[in-house]
């Protein structure tokens, strides 16, 4: 993750979100057992992460003449 974020070149701000998100992802590493709990049929917040997604993909392209695409570099 901090190698993309890296190679992104990202803002300032944007690249503070992304270290505090991968500080907080390695810091809890040991709670993060979502194949422990798919294997022991435990529910685990995925549709929580789906609707978020949802809703940043609507954002995305809601807006009138926004589209996904590769960039090319």
């Amino acid at each position: 993750m901090i190698v993309a974020a890296e190679r992104a070149a990202l803002l300032p701000t944007r690249r503070e979100a992304v270290d505090a998100y991968h500080r907080s992802l390695t810091g809890h590493l040991g709670r993060l057992r979502s194949d422990t709990a798919l294997t022991e049929g435990w529910p685990f917040a995925t549709g929580v992460v789906e609707h978020a997604f949802r809703h940043l993909i609507a954002d995305r392209l809601d807006p009138t003449g926004t589209s996904w695409g590769l960039s090319e570099r």
